[in-house]
């Protein structure tokens, strides 16, 4: 991915897909192609799929989830899932549905939601009260807002299994955002591992995406423009990447300006740009030496 995007899920902070019985339409995508979810990703209590053919909808009154197919908004199937589901999103094959249970604190994949008999077929534990979904691009990896836990949860949506969690105070809801993406950042979320772009300092090299919508800037949002990030001088240490062996020079007359424009600039059609090597280390640019 480069350096267009490192991590543009906003909270601000912001699939297991199933076997084809030849029944799908003409959006399927083709084989080896990955299917990439077309809208930024939130459940809600009812979800439209990507290929417009149908519409879940939750009830939590009688722990169900409703299947509609919208060519006679006919109900096509209703599926128990569990104690008071709250919110539903619909992976990118338009075939596979996720819905959290929040009186049970469980998280539930329900197949084949495009035709046939739509089941459950896979189940995670979660922490409670479990009421926001959004999957990545891909659908393989799946968020969720525990509420009452304080907590957002990260689900590998292959496995059904709950690969790592972060502290959110009482989440209510989320978002992903989506430029296209393919699965190798999310991957890396999902596995929690420390790998490529992990600064000393703890923090992940922000994203370049989005910057035009994404004032005020830095993890604390004490920087309200990127004129200020790079002139002030309190904020050096953060454009220096707290790195020594890494300087931004901005002296020459409208380098300054020419930077901020490119930055701001940078949207979905912006071309990758692959890291460069350190000549010195053998290491990509985005890669920090051993402290």
């Amino acid at each position: 991915m480069g350096l267009k995007r490192s991590l543009s899920y906003a909270l601000v902070l912001l699939a297991g897909a199933c076997g084809d019985d030849g029944g799908h339409n003409q959006d399927d995508a083709p084989p080896g192609t990955v299917q990439v979810l077309q809208r930024p990703s939130r459940s809600s209590t009812i979800a439209l799929a990507d290929d417009g053919a149908h519409v879940a909808m939750v009830n939590p009154e009688d722990g169900t989830l409703s299947v509609f197919q919208t060519s006679d908004n006919s109900r096509t199937a209703k599926v128990a899932t569990g104690s008071t589901p709250a919110g539903v999103v619909i992976a990118p094959d338009s075939k596979t549905a996720y819905v959290a249970n929040r009186g049970d604190g469980t998280v539930v994949r329900v197949a084949n939601i495009d035709g046939g008999t739509p089941a459950v077929d896979a189940t995670a534990q979660v922490g409670s009260e479990p009421i926001g979904l959004a999957l990545s691009p891909t659908g393989k990896v799946l968020f969720v807002a525990e509420f009452a836990e304080s907590r957002v949860s990260v689900i590998d949506t292959a496995t059904m299994t709950v690969t790592s969690s972060f502290a959110v105070d009482r989440p209510r809801a989320l978002v992903v955002t989506n430029n296209g993406d393919t699965d190798a950042l999310e991957l890396r979320l999902a596995n929690g591992a420390a790998v490529r772009a992990e600064g000393r300092a703890g923090f992940n090299v922000p994203s370049l995406y989005g910057l035009a919508v994404g004032a005020p800037y830095l993890h604390h949002g004490q920087s309200p423009s990127l004129n200020e990030l790079f002139t002030n001088d309190q904020w050096g240490f953060h454009t220096n990447a707290g790195n020594a062996n890494f300087s931004v020079t901005l002296a020459g007359a409208g380098k300054l300006e020419d930077l901020i424009g490119f930055l701001l600039s940078i949207d979905a059609t912006t071309p990758e740009i692959a890291v460069p090597t350190d000549p010195g280390t053998g290491l990509p640019f985005d890669v920090c030496p051993a402290s």
